[in-house]
């Protein structure tokens, strides 16, 4: 059973071939030590957002082809897909909040604070006593 295009894998599966277009682009890993924390964070966010993109494209196509071959490795590996499209989706939402925590912690995103209507509950003795010790102070 041959034919024009010489599909082994589709003639061995009894499956019709699927056109496939992938587009691969380059990644780049973040390695440069002269790079901000911003620009790493935002390297390593794209490029999990690339795999979740891939993984999206590759469950089409698994889900395709374990519906018409019924095989139960085929329907075993899309569910190892879903798990790690799942794993991957849970580390872009926690770079995203590391990134959250980074930023409040060097006071990216921190606004000025503005008291009103300061209360200083104590006893004039303690007043007198403060400013008695600060008189002895100078």
């Amino acid at each position: 059973m041959t034919r024009k295009d010489d599909d082994v894998l589709a003639d061995a599966l009894g499956v019709k071939p699927m056109p496939t277009t992938i587009t691969v682009r380059q990644t780049k890993l973040p390695s440069s030590a002269k790079e901000t924390n911003d620009e790493k964070f935002d390297e390593v966010r794209e490029n999990i957002k690339r795999l979740i993109e891939l993984g999206e494209m590759s469950y089409n196509e698994l889900v395709q082809v374990a519906s018409s071959s019924q095989e139960p490795r085929a329907f075993e590996v899309l569910s190892s897909l879903l798990h790690n499209m799942v794993a991957a989706n849970k580390q872009l939402l926690e770079i995203e909040k590391l990134k959250l925590e980074i930023d409040e912690k060097q006071g990216g995103n921190a606004q000025p604070q503005t008291v009103h209507n300061n209360l200083i509950v104590t006893s004039t003795a303690d007043i007198l006593e403060k400013l008695n010790k600060k008189k002895d102070e100078q």
